[in-house]
Parts: structure tokens; C-alpha cells; sequence
């Protein structure tokens, strides 16, 4: 058996071209890394996308077993459809091997990721990931003022990425977009446009279906009276610290609940997430800081936690559908 070791994103054009010899073409965005006669046939295709998001198309047959291996230190999320070939694969994580056949998907959501995966002799691979190593709410949204709460919504425990591992028969409403990347043939400029939407349309609908709606069934927690007090605290805390916010983690200690309880409780009473109460706070404030017609825009932004003015108009656009200056007059 032919081997190879995958370290992680960033080495995997070297681990290709000089551990297994095959060649490697650039163009914009886009590697293409054609397997030599000496393994097979096929290529792999990476596209790098915005905010760190990369699609992979792999289309291989091999002549020997190939086996990976990786070792990603950073977190992982990926969304994988196999469109062909059953892709042996092993996780350390679950310390199990497993097998991802036709029309099947998985989902990996982790901040550490070792094992293999390994392609068969003489089968057709096909397959597309959807994929990045930086921390998905980065790649979701680059709006400072969304990352915490983006950070609380998509935050899961162990259970869940476990069981969001093993491979099952892919949601018709996730296989729709990955068949249209598939068989997009735009070109070059368009082309990486066109892919961009459908990943994140891919990613949305991960979240949306696979994960959001897992966890609003199975994330219930029992509060007590002192944890609604508690929780009333941390509204509390909000309002009198809208300018300079603390983190989760802080909160959690001022109020003495553990971090879990704290995101799941809030939300369960108060129906948005902490981050989410204290946008709505701060656009309340401007609104009404606003209509009194005292400070300036750039000291409205300022006087509710926002220093870039560009940004506070964003987010109030957002919430009342006008920006700042239309607002006033």
C-alpha cells in the first residue's frame, strides 16, 4: 500500500506533488493536481473561496490501496458528498472505521481532527467537500459585532459531532446545490462567483438542517430560581456594559453559571442569545439617541459600543431597514 501524511490545508499542494508525484497546475483561485500514470488516473481539484472556505471535486481511480493520513490541529468544519465509490475512513476521535458509500454525506465539526481515510485500487472516487480550518463563525460573517453570537449558535458538544460523523443517506435539500457545483460550467470568473454561493448555501443549510434543528430538540436544560435570577443578571450586566461588553466567559463567572447553562437558559427565557439581546439594547439606545437629535451619528455609535461608524449603520440598517442619517431626517 502506497502512504501518505496530511498535516493539514496548507501542506496538503506539497504532500500531492512531491510525496505522490503529481502534477500541479494554478489558475486564480483554483489547484488542479492530475494523478500521474504511476498511481492512476483523475485529479483532485481545490478552489479557494472568501473568508477561508475551499471546495474540493476529487475524481480519482488508483491503481493501489492509497491510504491518508492527517493530523488538523485547528478547528475543522466539512461537509462531504460522495458521489461515487465507497471512501474508507478513520476517526480518533470516535476510534472507529467507517465506510461512506454512493449518495452518502458527513459532516465533520471539530477543533482537533486525526486519522486516515483511504481509496481502494481500481474504484471511481467521486466527491465534493465543503470545508475550512478557521473557525466557522469567521467564515460565516467577518462583522466583529455577529462572531460571539454566531460563535453561541453553532456551538455543539460532543454527542452531536459524533453523530453528525457517521455517514447517512444525504438531505435531497443538501444534494441539490452540490449536484449544481458539479455540473457548473461557467466560466473562470463567474464560475468561482457561482461556487462561492453554492458553498455557502451548502454550509447554511448544513446548519439550518442538520445541526440548528438537532439541537432546539435536544438542548433543553432545567433552571431553578436562582439561575432566572441569575439570568436576569446577565441582562443586567448588558445594559450597564453595552460599550464594552464582556465575553461569555466572563459572564459566566460574575454570574456563577458554567458557560453552557449561561448560552441555553438565556436563550430558552428570553428567546434570542446574550450577543442577540445586546445588539437589540444597543439599537434601542441609537433609535432613541437618534430622535433626540443631540449627538452626532459618530457619537451615537460611539455612546452604544460601536467605533466604526460604517459598522454601527450597518447593523441598525439591518434592524429598522433605514441607516442612521435616513432615520433622523
Amino acid at each position: 500500500m502506497d502512504e501518505a501524511i496530511h498535516i493539514n490545508h496548507k501542506d496538503f499542494p506539497d504532500l500531492i506533488t512531491k510525496k505522490c508525484g503529481f502534477s500541479e497546475e494554478k489558475a486564480a483561485r483554483e489547484y488542479h493536481y492530475a494523478v500521474t500514470d504511476k498511481y492512476g488516473e483523475g485529479r483532485f481539484n481545490r478552489i479557494m473561496l472568501g473568508n477561508g472556505i475551499e471546495v474540493n471535486m476529487v475524481d480519482v481511480i488508483f491503481h493501489n490501496n492509497l491510504r491518508l493520513h492527517y493530523k488538523l490541529k485547528q478547528p475543522l468544519f466539512e461537509v462531504v458528498y460522495m458521489i461515487s465509490g465507497d471512501l474508507m475512513f478513520f476517526n480518533n476521535e470516535m476510534n472507529s472505521i467507517m465506510k461512506m458509500r454512493n449518495g452518502e454525506a458527513n459532516i465533520t465539526f471539530s477543533n482537533y481532527v486525526e486519522g486516515w481515510l483511504e481509496y481502494l485500487s481500481n474504484k471511481h472516487y467521486r466527491y465534493i467537500s465543503i470545508c475550512t480550518s478557521q473557525p466557522l463563525s469567521k467564515a460565516l460573517c467577518a462583522d466583529e459585532d455577529w462572531d460571539d453570537e454566531i460563535g453561541d449558535f453553532i456551538n455543539i458538544d460532543n454527542k452531536l459531532s459524533n453523530h453528525l460523523m457517521i455517514p447517512q443517506k444525504i438531505n435531497p435539500i443538501l444534494q441539490v446545490p452540490f449536484i449544481q457545483m458539479k455540473e457548473n460550467s461557467m466560466s473562470s470568473l463567474l464560475r468561482l462567483v457561482y461556487l462561492e454561493s453554492k458553498a455557502m448555501e451548502i454550509v447554511a443549510l448544513t446548519l439550518e438542517n442538520e445541526i440548528i434543528k438537532h439541537k432546539d430538540t435536544t438542548c433543553k436544560i432545567k433552571l431553578n430560581k436562582s439561575d432566572l435570577s441569575k439570568m436576569y443578571l446577565v441582562k443586567k450586566i448588558m445594559i450597564e456594559n453595552m460599550e464594552n461588553p464582556p465575553s461569555i466567559l466572563e459572564l459566566s463567572k460574575m454570574v456563577g453559571l458554567n458557560t453552557y447553562k449561561l448560552k441555553v437558559g438565556f436563550k430558552e427565557i428570553f428567546g434570542t442569545t446574550v450577543f442577540g439581546y445586546l445588539r437589540d439594547i444597543r439599537m434601542e439606545k441609537a433609535r432613541l439617541l437618534l430622535e433626540n437629535h443631540e449627538l452626532n451619528i459618530n457619537e451615537i455609535a460611539n455612546e452604544v459600543g460601536y467605533s466604526n461608524p460604517s459598522h454601527f449603520a450597518t447593523v441598525f440598517r439591518k434592524k429598522y431597514g433605514v441607516t442612521p442619517g435616513h432615520f433622523r431626517f
